[in-house]
């Protein structure tokens, strides 16, 4: 069984002082990540700049909020497409008036609670308000029942 020398590489524990050559890829994120904290800041003021919470910021990203709380730990670092995503967010901001109604809008939504539990408040709400109304099939199948009944009687005791 061969191993990969990349993936073993990969596992190795290095000593301490010892660093790893990085790729080519590696180096091009971690310039992207300085040139975006840089120009945005750090996680926690851009979310701040966007008036988010830290559970609407992960709605926003697709992220679980251990994954917030460990990029903003003092050494976690987040990945790169994150700062790319919120880079791309604070621009639209900035340059479409429509985007900021729409996002406006996006996290009024985030706010409200889950789908199928607002509709059923709003049900409920609109039963306890209205008034019981009474189809009329519940009135008029008692109704011709009794009537037909009297009818019966009627004709069967004429017969006899």
């Amino acid at each position: 069984m061969e191993i990969d020398r990349h993936e073993y590489e990969e596992t190795q524990i290095l000593p301490v002082g010892e660093t790893r050559i990085k790729s080519s890829n590696r180096m091009r994120y971690e310039a992207e990540v300085k040139f975006l904290k840089e120009s945005n800041g750090e996680l926690e003021a851009i979310r701040e700049r966007l008036g988010l919470s830290r559970r609407k910021i992960c709605q926003l990203l697709l992220v679980d909020p251990s994954a917030w709380t460990r990029w903003t730990a003092p050494d976690g670092e987040a990945p790169p497409h994150i700062y790319r995503a919120l880079d791309w967010y604070l621009a639209g901001l900035e340059k479409d008036p429509e985007y900021r109604r729409l996002a406006k809008r996006f996290a009024e939504w985030l706010g409200h609670e889950k789908d199928h539990e607002g509709r059923l408040a709003s049900l409920e709400a609109l039963l306890q308000n209205r008034k019981p109304q009474v189809p009329w099939r519940d009135i008029a199948a008692p109704l011709l029942a009794f009537l037909g009944g009297i009818l019966f009687m009627y004709f069967s005791l004429r017969l006899r």
